[in-house]
This record gives structure tokens, C-alpha cells and sequence, in this order.
């Protein structure tokens, strides 16, 4: 995850906090409505990383496998003459 991300799941969790430690209902769902505010932003930005990862993986695993991939064998009938089209049965 980024830096970013992280710098807002922190103000996330202070608000979070202020919610659990507020004692009046009224502060309490004022507080409540600022987190959800505060936590919109962290949500889609823990997407866009897990992305932005997977993307990563997926690129490094393509590099990996053309590279070191097996070759395609020819298929073989019983006298060892390599079939070259399909067939049907």
C-alpha cells in the first residue's frame, strides 16, 4: 500500500475513535457522519492498490511464464508420425 493510503487510514481511526469514546447521541452521530465522510476516500484508495497489485502480479507472472514456458510437443500417432491437423473421431 501506498503512503497515501496509509496517512488516511490513520485519520480514519481517530475518528473512529472519537465515535466510540463520545457520550451524547447527538455527538455521537455527528461524529459518526464525519467518519463516514473520512472513510470513503480510504476504501476506494485500498482498491485502487489491491489494483494497481494484482496488475503487478499478473504482468510479472506473464513475463514469467513466456520465458520459461514449456514448448508446445507435437502429438505422435502409434508409428511416431507427428499429427499435424485434427482429426475427427
Amino acid at each position: 500500500m501506498s503512503t497515501d493510503t496509509f496517512g488516511k487510514i490513520q485519520k480514519s481511526m481517530k475518528k473512529k475513535a472519537v465515535i466510540n469514546y463520545s457520550r451524547v447521541r447527538v455527538e455521537k452521530a455527528k461524529a459518526q457522519t464525519e467518519y463516514t465522510e473520512a472513510n470513503k476516500p480510504v476504501i476506494t484508495t485500498i482498491r485502487a492498490d489491491k489494483r494497481k497489485m494484482l496488475q503487478q502480479k499478473e504482468s510479472t507472472t506473464k513475463k514469467l511464464a513466456g520465458r520459461y514456458g514449456k514448448p508446445e510437443r507435437s502429438v505422435e500417432e502409434k508409428e511416431d508420425k507427428p499429427v499435424s491437423e485434427i482429426q475427427e473421431q
